[in-house]
């Protein structure tokens, strides 16, 4: 499940054909910003990152830091 939602959103926030300077919104539990974040933390250190593996942990931070309220929930989650 956590390597379908890391593939799944790594291909979200990669460009596509059509969307090159689109940006889309993705809206996410606590608990899936969560998963996906450990399932990105889980990324082997041996193996070359997929594309938009950096910038996808970049904006995931700043979402959460972004929002206080949206903060507090994912900690709450991640206990």
């Amino acid at each position: 499940m956590r390597q379908f939602l890391t593939i799944c959103a790594l291909l979200l926030s990669a460009p596509a054909f059509a969307q090159d300077n689109a940006s889309m919104n993705l809206a996410l539990t606590p608990a899936e910003a969560v998963a996906l974040q450990r399932s990105l933390d889980r990324q082997p250190l041996s193996q070359k990152p997929a594309p938009g593996f950096w910038s996808l942990q970049i904006k995931l931070r700043q979402a959460v830091e972004a929002n206080p309220e949206a903060r507090r929930a994912v900690e709450a989650a991640s206990k």
